[in-house]
């Protein structure tokens, strides 16, 4: 018998990686990456710990340099983030933030997460990223 982390019972912790371009950076806020995850139905997704790294070129981002973590259906709230990974000049992997406030504390169920940007699209830069999300299904 195959063991499935999905179960109401039990749920193992699931780490993905999202590699970002620089035009998925650069148009980040306009169209929000959906990272490699499935949230079946029946379940919300509750993140444990997201960290990033710069994988730095020539040009760091300038504007808008505020990496956010929302649930797709809520974008204007961000969840985890992370202001120190775009504006960066160096390789180097940094830890986001889990946000507070009564919105960063709902989980929507059946909602997939998306990664943005804060106020708009970032400007410059040239450098691609990578994002790895740790998190759980939890069985509504």
């Amino acid at each position: 018998m195959s063991y499935n982390p999905y179960t109401p019972t039990k749920s193992i912790p699931i780490t993905i990686r999202t590699t970002l371009s620089s035009a998925d950076i650069l148009s980040m806020n306009t169209t929000p990456v959906i990272p490699t995850m499935t949230v079946p139905g029946g379940y919300a997704v509750q993140i444990i710990e997201v960290c990033g790294r710069m994988n730095y070129n020539t040009t760091p981002y300038a504007t808008n340099t505020t990496f956010n973590i929302v649930f797709s259906t809520a974008v204007g709230q961000s969840v985890w983030q992370n202001a120190n990974l775009l504006p960066g000049t160096n390789s180097e992997i940094r830890r986001f933030v889990k946000t507070s406030g009564s919105g960063a504390e709902v989980i929507i169920p059946n909602d997939p997460l998306v990664i943005t940007c804060t106020a708009g699209n970032p400007t410059a830069g040239d450098s691609t990223a990578d994002i790895w999300i740790t998190y759980t299904l939890i069985a509504i």
